[in-house]
């Protein structure tokens, strides 16, 4: 959460809270989080949520000629959210992309009752709720001009996660998220390894480029355009890491 003043780009406070995953005391934390924030005299403050995993899920609905309606493929989406990441999600939120006829969906999905705790802290705060977006949407949105290859992976790296696209054919064609820690350096060999490994498990071809994105990780040191390595900054620069790793 970042704090600007009126008509300014550079924040004036931030704030970041790890949230509790088994819900217990998300309102708690939420509340904490945006009651810490200074406030404008206007009365005009918004707040953009950025989530990340695992509190966000992805998957890719491949084409089903039986699947008629929105709520069949989120029941679809249900079943392979299940299967993937081994948790019941029957309480969750799940968004599919519209997509052409015969053309693979992308699924995002978060836990219902953490948007609605998202919404009753910012009604309870009287704040003007701008979004809740999943990171990998974040990212996406605000580099895309970077974006310029018709074929490539988008590596997306957290502090105990990693975010894995695989783009083609002016689509999504795999996106999934795993557990990774970069540690105290982040190499090229971990990223490459990390790539080829996602693209063997998902039976995508590993493409000739590949972008990355790192919150609290500075990564430019490993933006090496010969090998295809191409460093598109944080997704979120207010939050950015000022030590870039060695």
């Amino acid at each position: 959460m970042v704090s600007h003043a009126l008509g300014k780009r550079t924040p004036v406070w931030q704030g970041s809270q790890q949230l509790d995953r088994e819900n217990q005391l998300l309102l708690t934390q939420l509340q904490d989080l945006v009651d810490t924030a200074p406030r404008g005299k206007l009365g005009q403050d918004s707040v953009h949520f950025v989530l990340g995993a695992p509190l966000v899920r992805h998957t890719m609905l491949s084409w089903q000629d039986n699947l008629r309606t929105l709520d069949d493929w989120k029941g679809y989406a249900s079943v392979l959210f299940a299967q993937q990441y081994g948790v019941d999600i029957s309480q969750w939120r799940i968004q599919i992309a519209e997509e052409g006829y015969g053309r693979p969906r992308l699924a995002i999905a978060m836990d219902e009752l953490l948007y609605q705790t998202i919404l009753d802290v910012v009604r309870n705060a009287r704040l003007r709720l701008q979004g809740v977006e999943p990171l990998l949407a974040q990212v996406v949105n605000r580099h895309f001009r970077q974006l310029k290859h018709t074929e490539y992976a988008l590596l997306i790296l957290e502090r105990q996660f990693a975010h894995v696209g695989f783009w083609r054919d002016r689509q999504w064609q795999s996106v999934s998220c795993q557990p990774f820690q970069a540690g105290s350096t982040l190499k090229r060999e971990q990223l490459s390894a990390l790539l080829r490994d996602t693209a063997i498990l998902t039976g995508q071809p590993l493409p000739a480029e590949a972008y990355l994105s790192a919150v609290d990780i500075d990564a430019s040191d490993v933006d090496v355009h010969a090998d295809g390595l191409i460093w598109l900054g944080a997704p979120l620069p207010q939050f950015a890491s000022p030590e870039p790793l060695a």
